[in-house]
């Protein structure tokens, strides 16, 4: 049997260029582990707060490329009214590429009455698809924040202090 010595090093202890690098594939390697389970929080306490109550599926791509973006399908309840959301798209995963329906299960033989219900259909259909918008759009900042955050430097090096990683001079990981 042979033994090899092999010197390793702190982060700090590399060089300058060497510690780029090493930030680097940390970036490239980050696979955001919380991020789901912190874009579902959210939009349970958003959906709570808007008095919108139903079960939800999340989609979301943020990696910075065209479509990019978070939606989520599911069947609502909002203001006595039913709403199905279905996402219409392969490729993209933003606001746009759902379909919003309500469920129209509640119209009268009287034809005043149903043009009252018509009109109140449609106003509750937009205020729908508003808070649904507005929704997507603070999740989808929020999920780009937490990526900012979770590849910053600082975060970086932190990470690397915490679990006591050390190097060879290349900048490979020897502890992993």
């Amino acid at each position: 049997m042979k033994t090899k010595q092999i010197q390793v090093y702190e982060f700090k202890e590399l060089k300058p260029k060497v510690r780029e690098i090493v930030i680097e594939k940390f970036r490239e390697n980050n696979d955001y582990p919380f991020l789901h389970d912190l874009l579902t929080d959210r939009l349970q306490e958003l959906l709570k707060k808007n008095k919108i109550k139903g079960e939800f599926k999340l989609l979301y791509s943020l990696s910075y490329c065209k479509g990019d973006g978070l939606c989520f399908t599911g069947r609502f309840d909002f203001k006595d009214f039913s709403f199905t959301i279905n996402h219409n798209n392969n490729m993209y995963y933003h606001k746009h590429s759902t379909d919003i329906f309500v469920n129209e299960d509640f119209y009268e033989e009287d034809e005043l009455k149903e043009i009252v219900q018509e009109k109140i259909r449609q106003e509750r259909e937009e205020e729908f698809k508003g808070i649904y918008y507005k929704i997507c759009d603070t999740l989808e900042k929020e999920g780009y924040d937490y990526i900012e955050e979770e590849n910053s430097e600082k975060n970086i090096k932190e990470l690397i202090k915490i679990n006591e990683y050390t190097f060879r001079e290349n900048g490979e990981i020897e502890n992993l």
